[in-house]
């Protein structure tokens, strides 16, 4: 029994990790063209753009008078940070315990400088995260997994390029090893790409559009709904509300983590909503953000022959917002 304490631990919180990895995969609305997962059959749904397809944005109302197409007009030396701040509550039910638990907030700095601007107005850029903390008591197994990503991520470096309109073309992030990548996938993939993409049309305060996409992160798909509404235009800043919905089908869970757990591991299905505002201004990356999520996963893990089923209510905050550098 002794001997088997530590490595239930570690399974457990290797699980937390997991979920909390697929419910922060849902924490707001991206408009991007994801990469498709490489030698794996594409997961579908009705409705949605496949896998590496470009997101399907459809106008709903253009808005009153005066109108004008949004485009992004970001400076070639444009240089900023962002601070990204990220809590959630769960309650987990796994082996027929109910928990409760906070999750530990995570904070991460990320800069963004742009490295070039193509004659049809498409921007390309580069992150670099300059910092990750990790708020809770760091003998908690969740915080010391937490903690031991700070240390990876810290450091870690991608480039994105995006057309003026925001819709993401090319989006890479350089982590090398498969079992970091894979934990931290679901993670970083929310803020590589942290603008929303405007319509092709003019539009005015009140214009409603939304955005249907396939998001792959960590080898996981899901499948997202974000619809945009225009509250106030003023000079280069546009604030929106935006609501989201997001689905993800039955799909095995990234091999690494699986291997992490010590078995395989099953996404049975999961499912998220949320509201929130943004600020964005057209001549910069970095973005004011606040959303509020609520989440449901379950998931099957099958250890040494045994079958355990794990399911997670969350409620996650996500705020954004632009820093001075140093």
């Amino acid at each position: 029994m002794c001997s088997e304490a530590p490595l239930s631990l570690q399974r457990l919180s290797t699980a937390l990790v997991v979920v909390f990895g697929l419910v922060l995969t849902t924490a707001g609305p991206r408009a991007q063209t994801p990469a498709a997962p490489a030698q794996k059959p594409k997961i579908t749904m009705a409705g949605y753009p496949a896998p590496g397809e470009t997101a399907k944005l459809t106008v709903l109302a253009t808005g009153a008078e005066p109108k004008k197409a949004l485009r992004y007009n970001i400076p070639a030396t444009f240089k900023g940070r962002v601070e990204m701040v990220t809590s959630m509550n769960m309650t987990m039910n796994m082996m027929g315990q109910s928990m409760e638990m906070a999750v530990p907030a995570i904070k991460m700095g990320i800069d963004l400088a742009v490295t070039g601007v193509a004659p049809n107005g498409d921007i390309s850029y580069s992150m670099a995260f300059s910092s990750m903390t990790v708020e809770g008591d760091a003998s908690n197994p969740l915080v010391m997994q937490m903690q031991a990503a700070s240390a990876t991520i810290t450091g870690v470096k991608g480039t994105t390029s995006m057309t003026n309109r925001g819709l993401t073309k090319d989006s890479n992030l350089d982590v090398a090893d498969p079992a970091t990548k894979a934990m931290l996938g679901q993670m970083t993939s929310s803020v590589e790409n942290l603008l929303p993409a405007f319509p092709e049309e003019a539009v005015g305060v009140g214009a409603r559009w939304e955005v249907r996409q396939a998001i792959s992160a960590a080898e996981q798909t899901q499948f997202q709904k974000a619809v945009y509404e225009i509250t106030a235009i003023s000079g280069t800043s546009v604030s929106l509300k935006v609501t989201t919905e997001n689905t993800a089908p039955p799909q095995p869970i990234n091999a690494a983590l699986a291997a992490a757990a010590g078995g395989e591991m099953m996404l049975d299905k999961m499912s998220g909503t949320g509201t929130g505002t943004m600020t964005v201004s057209l001549d910069s990356l970095t973005p004011t953000t606040s959303v509020a999520q609520t989440s449901s996963t379950a998931m099957t893990m099958n250890i040494q022959g045994q079958s355990m089923s794990i399911a997670s209510d969350g409620k996650i905050s996500v705020t954004v917002k632009p820093v001075k550098l140093p």
